[in-house]
């Protein structure tokens, strides 16, 4: 007897098939979680989008708008450096870009501990990294941040 698929089966696969593929391409230096704002124009650059900046109390927004639909946005501390990416677009953006290969290298170690046929949501929480993604196609959504390193007086809940 052969089952059909259901719309929230195949898009649980179409939310792990991008992640995998988003994940696997890779890039040269950008700006990364843990890293620092030296290169979020090489992150405009390789989206092929606009940089906005919105300066907040100890931190620095960096949000990058695509013409693809994708919106990535960097999180900087005074200091310079990243303690937090969102993005939301049509497809996942470069993991291994984004979260730099430290974090892209926990995201690939917790995702291979998933159960492969698993629906729902991506989340990964542990005491130095938290990865949170959400999707289905043509609407993906997630985020990651190194809670240690979200100054003091920031709320999580702005990382988006």
């Amino acid at each position: 007897m052969v089952k059909r698929s259901s719309p929230q089966l195949a898009a649980a696969c179409s939310l792990m098939v991008a992640c995998v593929v988003g994940a696997t391409v890779s890039g040269s230096a950008h700006a990364e979680l843990g890293g620092t704002v030296a290169s979020v124009e090489s992150d405009a650059a390789h989206l092929k989008g606009v940089v906005r900046l919105a300066p907040a109390q100890a931190y620095t927004l960096h949000e990058i708008e695509a013409a693809t639909g994708h919106i990535v946005r960097e999180y900087a501390a005074d200091d310079g450096k990243i303690f937090g990416v969102g993005w939301e677009g049509p497809t996942v953006p470069d993991l291994r870009q984004l979260l730099g290969e430290q974090y892209f290298t926990k995201f690939q170690q917790a995702v291979a501990k998933r159960q492969s046929h698993r629906r729902g949501p991506v989340v990964i929480e542990t005491s130095d990294f938290v990865f949170e993604q959400t999707g289905r196609l043509r609407d993906f959504r997630g985020r990651a941040y190194l809670p240690r390193a979200v100054p003091s007086g920031v709320g999580i809940g702005m990382i988006r």
